[in-house]
């Protein structure tokens, strides 16, 4: 039975075929606001990763988002889930579809990509001691968004509760990082919020399903 395709941003592509490097995958719940600008800014965000495919994984929107999806001119596949069944149940149902060999970038939909975002991410992963890599977050005014966490500990919680999250994070103690001079360099964390995640292919085979 011959491959089905799927379309990237500039070609088809066999979606059986380890020629894809990279899937992008965006849960939608009521997203319709939101999404067109993320899938605008892909072609710009992909640009220099070859092999690409966009996932849309719809929890069920009332909203019309996964018509949406269909209907842009990126031609993302769409999952319609038929059901609110959540953002990890979608997220697996995605990478059911997608070649083991594959890395997953795991976005928002109400982001947006700058222009050559996806390939420092994918060149980060390739490096063995990387699993899962995330960029740098801007809100809509040009600040970077805090999207570093430390581990939770009774430190973490005492401070936020007592001080609220941003002060304490500002002290140091909270769960929160926002010194800014830790996002001014590149490193291990300890975990970071969920809106943009590059899992490479190596860490999605060590852990499986």
């Amino acid at each position: 039975m011959p491959g089905k395709t799927r379309q990237d941003t500039n070609n088809l592509v066999d979606v059986d075929s380890p020629q894809i490097k990279l899937a992008v995958i965006i849960v939608t719940y009521n997203s319709a606001s939101a999404l067109p600008s993320l899938l605008d800014s892909l072609p710009a965000g992909l640009a220099g990763v070859d092999g690409c495919e966009v996932i849309i994984v719809d929890n069920d929107s009332q909203d019309g988002s996964a018509d949406l999806a269909q209907a842009h001119p990126v031609r993302p596949a769409v999952i319609r889930m038929g059901r609110n069944a959540g953002y990890a149940a979608a997220i697996n149902a995605a990478t059911a579809t997608v070649h083991p060999q594959a890395d997953v970038l795991i976005l928002n939909p109400d982001l947006r990509l700058y222009p050559g975002a996806a390939k420092p991410l994918l060149e980060h992963a390739a490096t063995p001691s990387t699993g899962v890599a995330v960029p740098l977050n801007y809100t809509e005014d040009g600040r970077i968004d805090h999207t570093l966490r430390r581990e939770p500990s009774i430190l973490t919680a005492w401070a936020d509760a007592l001080l609220g999250g941003r002060l304490a994070g500002c002290c140091g103690w909270g769960e929160t990082i926002s010194k800014a001079d830790r996002y001014a360099r590149r490193g291990l964390v300890e975990w970071a919020t969920g809106s943009a995640l590059l899992i490479s292919a190596r860490a999605r085979r060590m852990v499986g399903e």
